[in-house]
């Protein structure tokens, strides 16, 4: 939990090895909190490499710092085995050098879910030159990964990219301005199976006419490609029409058309429906929608803008308001007007109690309760 708001320099990456963290975001005064890298760092932002861990309203503002050379410059790790049952949920993610997210290396049991995902550099510091990219999600064991209902803005590629064999969904997502690919899926570890459903494609500035929306992509031998593709709308296709105009010619005759992957449901609505609600929803927008997000969403309603060299092209960081935390007289993390109007002691840490007993504690009440429903 956050009594101050603004941004913060992390000079080392910052890595989750314990488990049972909640990272709450949205409990920042005025206008929360952003992490950038600092000058000296080579390393990136946050690694996760262990169980049970939420992160909600975050702001991953990576950047290139001027006095290294990386290619780990990215926003969010989540790998190992150790990694699994994360939930990434409503953070905004932008200006990587590698990728803004990765889920790699036999982590499990991922959510990310109503992040905006944007900008990645594209000619800066990485040794590959070209490297704009959004989220990838690779491993030979890497599985039961669901990303749904986040905003990819002006990445190159990796909008996701699914290279994993493993049992993935990709539903109600939108992805704008991507460049030479949207939706990618790889075979270095085995034909994937993802469930690819309601994904909103719109094509922008930099976008190739040329490339299709849902890219195979064989690098191995081929094998069979277990996509289940269903009411996905972009520039190739529409939702009732066939889902294989949408993929790329010369790999529609790897695709299986799997039945829907055994995954928890997620509420899904058409495609349409997505891109206003993804439009409304996505992003860190508590306790504030800073102009960074608030740019991105204006570019996807204009179908303007486009991806960046460096930070400098669209004026750096901004500055965030800041405001005075709540009173908080047994700082216990729920302000004390919070307290009163629920029946709890502002003079006792109560904060582990759970007085409705519904299995949520009172903290996390009031963690919950600073979120729009």
């Amino acid at each position: 939990m956050f009594a101050v708001s603004g941004t913060i320099d992390v000079r080392e990456q910052i890595v989750i090895d314990d488990p049972y963290l909640t990272v709450a975001g949205q409990t920042a005064p005025g206008g929360g909190i952003t992490l950038k890298a600092a000058d000296d760092n080579a390393s990136g932002l946050v690694d996760v490499s262990t169980h049970d861990v939420v992160i909600r309203f975050m702001r991953f503002r990576t950047g290139a710092p001027t006095s290294v050379e990386g290619d780990n410059l990215d926003g969010i790790n989540i790998w190992r085995d150790d990694g699994h049952d994360v939930i990434i949920d409503h953070n905004s993610f932008s200006w990587a050098v590698d990728e803004n997210a990765s889920i790699w290396d036999n982590a499990h049991d991922i959510t990310f879910s109503w992040n905006i995902i944007a900008q990645g550099l594209r000619e800066s510091t990485h040794s590959d030159g070209e490297h704009s990219k959004g989220l990838l999600v690779s491993g030979d064991a890497t599985e039961d990964i669901s990303v749904h209902h986040n905003l990819f803005v002006h990445n190159t590629a990796r909008n996701p990219q699914v290279t994993s064999p493993g049992r993935i969904q990709v539903v109600n997502n939108v992805i704008f301005n991507y460049g030479d690919s949207a939706l990618q899926t790889s075979n270095p570890y085995g034909p994937p199976q993802v469930e690819i459903v309601g994904n909103y494609f719109k094509a922008g500035p930099d976008s190739d006419p040329d490339r299709y929306e849902i890219d195979a992509y064989p690098i191995e031998e081929a094998g069979e490609w277990h996509l289940h593709l269903r009411g996905n709308v972009g520039p190739h296709g529409s939702a009732d029409g066939p889902q294989t105009d949408l993929v790329s010619p010369e790999d529609r005759g790897l695709i299986v058309e799997a039945a829907p992957l055994d995954l928890p449901a997620v509420s899904t609505t058409d495609a349409e429906q997505a891109l206003e609600d993804v439009l409304m929803g996505a992003g860190a927008r508590v306790p504030y929608l800073d102009p960074v997000d608030a740019q991105m969403i204006d570019d996807v309603h204009d179908e303007r803008g486009g991806m960046i060299n460096d930070v400098s092209e669209v004026g750096g960081w901004p500055d965030l308001p800041a405001e005075e935390p709540p009173a908080d007289e047994d700082s216990d993390g729920m302000p004390d007007t919070w307290e009163t109007a629920h029946d709890l002691d502002p003079g006792t840490d109560d904060s582990a109690d759970d007085r409705d007993g519904d299995g949520y504690t009172n903290v996390e009440e009031y963690v919950n309760d600073l979120v729009p429903r």
